[in-house]
């Protein structure tokens, strides 16, 4: 589970660099990015936390 979760994270930090390398810098995208990494590795930790604390 820790693992996929690690490549999950991963995968999405990755993915939203080259999302932020390939769109044109203004700060309103970046804050987007951001924002969608935050949420993702957030709902990857409470899951992660989840499937610990029931398994």
């Amino acid at each position: 589970v820790i693992i996929a979760a690690s490549k999950v994270l991963v995968v999405v930090a990755v993915t939203a660099t080259a999302a932020a390398a390939i769109l044109p810098a203004t700060p309103k995208r970046l804050v987007l990015v951001v924002v969608v990494v935050v949420v993702v590795v957030v709902v990857v930790v409470v899951v992660v936390v989840v499937v610990l604390v029931l398994v």
